[in-house]
């Protein structure tokens, strides 16, 4: 069984972003309204579906003073609605959706944005709207861009246009050039509450027929700290086995279950796991990221699983934007989390 999280485009609720909803719509009834937003906050919370949610309002009330406009307490349009069809099919003029192309031939998503989408903004930006009202483009995400469609978009936001909108998805601010965090309004989104999780997640399955192990949905939902994409991934066939998989290798840190780890290295080197192998990279970075707060006082140790956590980062990030091996990475990883657990490494058999 695979839980494909459905496309943001397509979906019609949000659970557990009232506030920042809220937030969206004071700005624009108030006179606040930034050309452009960046919207952070960990993968899989519902930025991305937050930002067409954002766009499919625009479109269908695009004056704040507007009686309809004003009595609305959310972002949602009613589902039967021109734009809500538009949106969903990809198809709304007005709406310029930047993400990682398809490679036809590695038959897969590209690593990265290039620059030739940004530069499309231009165009669709330069030129008189095929429809009344907003254009509005959405980065998804600005993580993926690299370093000239980050400069490319740059240069864009430094000129904004009459009702043109940016809504810019970002999980890790951090990494984004500050000079485009400077240029957006930030609204920062957080994973959700164990109640918001549960309802999306259940929702989510009930669309697509799917039913699982009630055992194995409440430790997807544990695990996935407020990500609902990452819940899902977690209930596809072997997510919840790459988890226990990386927690039984750091049950033995320092030393390193070499056949174990080179098992659970070469399940995630298959070309269908990628979904997985991007779950292990998530889990063995939040594995550092839980031992640097569990160090408290001890700098020395601190410093040792901070600077695992920027490794795993870099060798995540590497290991997609040259399709390098991900056996090797995932061995890379481990090693890394070893080391950062105590010195020497103990191999054992």
């Amino acid at each position: 069984m695979t839980n494909t999280p459905p496309e943001p485009r397509t979906v019609a609720n949000l659970f557990g972003h009232a506030k920042a909803e809220a937030g969206f719509l004071d700005a624009f009834r108030g006179g606040r309204f930034h050309h452009a937003w960046l919207i952070t906050g960990p993968a899989g919370i519902g930025k991305a579906t937050f930002a067409f949610r954002a766009a499919r309002y625009l479109f269908d009330h695009p004056d704040p003073s507007d009686p309809a406009s004003i009595l609305h307490a959310d972002l949602s349009v009613e589902t039967g609605s021109p734009s809500f069809a538009k949106v969903a099919a990809g198809a709304h003029p007005n709406l310029l959706h930047l993400t990682r192309p398809y490679d036809e031939k590695a038959k897969r998503l590209k690593t990265e944005i290039p620059v030739d989408l940004v530069r499309r903004t231009q165009t669709f930006f330069g030129t008189t709207a095929a429809e009344e009202g907003w254009r509005i483009c959405i980065v998804d995400s600005a993580d993926d861009l690299n370093t000239n469609a980050a400069n490319a978009l740059l240069k864009n936001l430094e000129e904004p246009t009459a009702r043109g909108l940016y809504l810019i998805v970002c999980h890790n601010p951090g990494r984004l050039l500050p000079t485009i965090r400077s240029r957006c309004r930030v609204l920062r989104m957080t994973g959700l509450e164990h109640s918001d999780l549960e309802r999306a997640v259940r929702t989510t399955l009930e669309a697509q027929d799917l039913t699982v192990p009630e055992e194995d949905l409440q430790a997807a939902l544990e695990a996935s700290r407020g990500s609902v994409g990452k819940a899902l991934i977690f209930l596809e066939s072997g997510g919840l086995e790459v988890m226990k998989g990386l927690n039984g290798l750091a049950a033995r840190f320092p030393a390193v279950d070499r056949r174990n780890l080179h098992g659970l290295a070469q399940s995630l080197a298959a070309r269908e796991a990628e979904s997985r192998y991007d779950l292990f990279c998530d889990l063995a970075y939040d594995l550092a990221a839980d031992r640097v707060r569990a160090t408290g006082s001890a700098l020395a140790a601190r410093m040792r699983w901070s600077e695992a956590g920027k490794d795993i980062l870099e060798i995540g990030r590497q290991s997609r934007i040259f399709n390098l091996d991900r056996k090797q990475a995932v061995i890379q990883i481990v090693e890394t989390l070893a080391g950062a657990a105590g010195s020497p490494i103990s191999p054992e058999a």
